[in-house]
């Protein structure tokens, strides 16, 4: 499972090969993959880059097992990277004392304010990693690893992720959206409020300012209403806003009016986009 794919790249090499990236605080490792094919291939074609931000305590890749992008990517041609969190997870029993201690240590976090330990905790710079990641791999990284048959197309280039990887998402929309053409977020909110009243002592925040030079920015966010974590009301013990306050930000950032109720897309029982 730490392995995603162990086939042959018809232009060149292995498709998923872990590379470092220099950033400031040392080398960080990502698992990239190459797709096996790109959409009327030529010498330098530029085909898009999908960044995927794994959840907290989940290592980048077991993240591109489980999120199994790698077979779209070959059939639609982009580049996905599969970057791994620094800081190692700190044990939820601290915060709940039904939690069992060996619980959700031993992968990875990213640093997204009020989520999660121990990148949190450590400050660690994710955003800056972020910055020195697309412009490694759009500099001539993806070109070399390709032979020189694919490149990125910086106009194309998109952020996902899971849970502690939504958050930071939502982080980078927040202070870096000039990275990216859209976003998607699964499981996370904003978090970029100061410590709150009735936040536990023994989970560390980090406030953060949004960009104030911004143009619109899509975003594709999906939150459950069961979730005991990321509540759908907020969750004032980590210092989570509610979805409702959340989706407010969102708005705000694209000059969407607060009454916009937009267009149901989809339904299917409880579920509603």
């Amino acid at each position: 499972f730490l392995r995603c794919d162990s086939g042959r790249l018809g232009l060149q090499g292995d498709p998923d090969q872990w590379i470092q990236v220099a950033t400031g605080q040392g080398m960080r490792d990502v698992l990239l993959h190459l797709p096996r094919t790109v959409p009327k291939i030529s010498k330098g074609v530029l085909v898009p880059l999908v960044i995927s931000f794994h959840p907290m305590a989940l290592t980048a890749g077991f993240w591109c097992y489980q999120q199994n992008f790698n077979p779209l990517a070959d059939s639609e041609g982009f580049v996905v990277a599969y970057p791994q969190g620094i800081a190692p997870a700190e044990s939820l029993s601290a915060l709940f004392s039904w939690f069992p201690t060996s619980w959700l240590t031993r992968g990875g976090t990213w640093n997204a304010g009020s989520c999660c330990p121990g990148a949190t905790r450590s400050h660690t710079d994710d955003v800056q990693f972020t910055r020195d990641l697309v412009r490694d791999l759009a500099g001539g990284t993806v070109k070399r690893l390709s032979g020189g048959r694919m490149d990125v197309d910086e106009s194309r280039i998109y952020a996902c992720g899971g849970s502690n990887g939504a958050f930071f998402v939502f982080r980078l929309a927040c202070e870096a959206p000039e990275l990216f053409a859209a976003v998607v977020a699964a499981a996370g909110v904003l978090a970029n409020e100061t410590r709150g009243p009735s936040q536990l002592t023994a989970w560390p925040s980090e406030s953060f300012s949004c960009s104030a030079s911004r143009s619109p920015l899509p975003i594709l966010a999906f939150q459950g209403d069961a979730d005991l974590l990321v509540r759908w009301n907020g969750q004032p013990l980590l210092n989570f806003r509610s979805v409702a306050e959340n989706i407010k930000i969102l708005k705000d950032w694209n000059s969407i009016p607060e009454s916009c109720t937009g267009t149901v897309t989809f339904s299917n029982g409880r579920a509603v986009c």
